[in-house]
């Protein structure tokens, strides 16, 4: 048996796993980063990827379930994870596996009918949301995005959305896709909401499926942000800005009105502010201007600390 890794998987190796997954009724991922296969002389006898510390699609040939290749499998993506500096591992899964993640020492975060995300720690969930600052009564929202990086037409969204609510959270994720470090763009936009009031600014952590075009995703995604995050921080409302450019965000944002409601949660979409003649306000025209160093149109698209940090930095390489 031999093993592989891709970063990701393309070609024919691609098309093969994709066929695998769907002999076993998982559908292969588009935002996987990392895949492990092993072969024997019939194909393909196990594999697992991973979405930055998420693993996924990990599955085994039929004929060779009761072997050891699950575990060496798991074991192989959770030692990558913590070679990218992580140590908290997550897993996706179909609820049919759930007992064997299990026994490997796998705990439940959230489920739904067609998918399950464990962790690899008892009540990690718990922990990190008792450590998100607490906002006291009143109406509470969230705004979560990247902010890669912040632009005025985020500030448009945060200030709007502050004035339904008497605390509004930002949570900025953690996605190792974006162009700035999370910490950076923590510090960018703490930096720039310093005087709207009543705006804490919170990383995100771990806990995001990924994936916000599939609805199969999305149901799982949202379920737990609206059971294991928003309700006993007493979040009621999730802000979001209308999406003109990518189709993905926009289904996204579709997802959110039909499920959230399901949750007790309110979804509130406002307009996108316009730049003028450069359209709507997006962190990609942005970026595509840092490239560019065109820092005189940057001047009008972000806050101050925003441009700073751009007038100071290089775009990360992808």
């Amino acid at each position: 048996m031999t093993t592989k890794c891709y970063t990701p998987a393309t070609g024919y190796v691609l098309e093969e796993l994709e066929v695998f997954l769907q002999s076993l009724k998982l559908e292969y991922d588009r935002g996987i980063t990392y895949t492990v296969i092993k072969w024997d002389d019939a194909g393909i006898a196990a594999t697992g990827s991973l979405e930055g510390r998420i693993l996924k699609c990990v599955a085994v040939r039929p004929d060779l379930r009761g072997t050891d290749l699950l575990q060496e499998v798991v074991k192989e993506l959770t030692e990558k994870v913590h070679e990218g500096g992580h140590e908290h591992v997550l897993l996706v899964t179909r609820p049919i596996h759930e007992e064997r993640f299990q026994d490997m020492g796998f705990y439940t975060v959230e489920e739904t009918d067609r998918l399950v995300l464990m962790e690899d720690r008892a009540g990690g969930i718990q922990e990190w949301v008792a450590g998100v600052p607490a906002a006291g009564d009143g109406i509470k929202g969230v705004i979560c995005a990247n902010f890669d990086p912040i632009t005025n037409g985020h500030l448009y969204l945060i200030q709007k959305a502050q004035l339904l609510c008497d605390k509004l959270y930002l949570f900025v994720t953690d996605d190792e896709k974006c162009t700035i470090p999370v910490a950076d763009r923590l510090e960018m936009v703490r930096s720039a909401v310093s005087n709207i009031p009543n705006v804490i600014v919170c990383p995100a952590d771990d806990y995001q499926v990924g994936n916000i075009g599939d609805r199969i995703s999305c149901e799982l995604d949202l379920k737990l942000f609206a059971c294991k995050i928003a309700a006993p921080l007493g979040i009621s409302h999730r802000f979001v800005g209308q999406e003109p450019y990518s189709p993905m965000t926009g289904k996204y944002n579709l997802y959110m009105k039909e499920i959230l409601p399901q949750y007790g949660m309110s979804l509130v979409e406002f307009s996108r502010l316009r730049a003028g003649d450069k359209g709507y306000f997006s962190s990609s025209t942005v970026r595509r201007l840092w490239e560019e160093k065109d820092f005189e149109a940057l001047a009008e698209m972000v806050p101050h600390a925003a441009l700073e940090y751009m007038q100071s930095n290089r775009p990360a390489e992808k």
